[in-house]
C-alpha cells in the first residue's frame, strides 16, 4: 500500500514543480503496475526459497 501511495504521490509531486515535468495518469498506472508485478515477483520468489 506504502508504493502504491508513493507511486501516486510522485506523479502529483511532478506535477506541482516549476521544473519541465508534468504529472500523467499514464505514467501514474506504469508506476502502480510495476508495483503489482514487483509485488509478485517478490511473493513467488518468496514462495520458491521455502
Amino acid at each position: 500500500m506504502a508504493l502504491a501511495l508513493y507511486a501516486v504521490g510522485s506523479e502529483l509531486v511532478q506535477g506541482l514543480t516549476p521544473l519541465a515535468r508534468s504529472a500523467s495518469v499514464a505514467d501514474g498506472a506504469a508506476d502502480l503496475a510495476g508495483v503489482a508485478v514487483g509485488l509478485v515477483l517478490w511473493a513467488w520468489g518468496a514462495r520458491r526459497a521455502r
